[in-house]
């Protein structure tokens, strides 16, 4: 039993979302370039400059982005705006074929766009796999369960840090002495 033609047009019909589900949600579903690293030198800056936090499955290369300041002229002070975080994944061909290095990059990048917006806020962040993980066997909860807390030890080091370079980090002894 062969099934009857079409008609012309029938399959435009098919292609469409369904009503209420038009561009829009499609749209939250992609990952922006805005938010991923794309080029060799962002990736260099962060493995040679970057500080390394390491999980079982992943090496994280985490480097601070530069304060962006809201104005026109360069010698105005402007507001400052924190910019947000980009994303890389460095996965070599050790790691396997393009299909397994390709789910690897997938399952980090839906990683950030799900939970990783807040923490990765101001920063580049480079993720590579150790040597010997087995990416067939990788799911987004182990993603999640790994990345998680390195990704929230790195931002509590740059807001330290960034109090400690500004001096609001003295010591209350040394004020309370005076």
């Amino acid at each position: 039993a062969v099934a009857a033609p079409r008609p012309p047009g029938a399959y435009a019909a098919l292609a469409q979302p369904p009503p209420g589900q038009g561009t829009e949600e499609i749209s939250r579903l992609v990952f922006p370039k805005r938010n991923r690293l794309l080029r060799r030198p962002e990736f260099r800056t962060c493995y040679e400059k970057g500080r390394r936090y390491f999980s079982p499955s992943f090496i994280v290369f985490v480097y601070p982005r530069p304060v962006e300041t809201d104005c026109e002229d360069k010698n105005d002070v402007g507001v400052e705006k924190r910019t947000e975080g980009r994303v890389g994944v460095g996965v070599s061909r050790k790691a396997g074929p393009a299909v397994r290095r390709n789910r690897l990059k997938r399952l980090v990048r839906e990683f950030f766009r799900l939970y990783g917006k807040k923490e990765s806020m101001g920063l580049d962040v480079v993720v590579a796999p150790r040597r010997g993980l087995d990416i067939r066997s990788l799911s987004l909860e182990q993603v999640v369960e790994e990345l998680s807390p390195l990704l929230t030890k790195a931002r509590k080091r740059l807001v330290e840090n960034s109090i400690a370079k500004s001096g609001q980090g003295r010591d209350k002894d040394s004020d309370s002495a005076q």
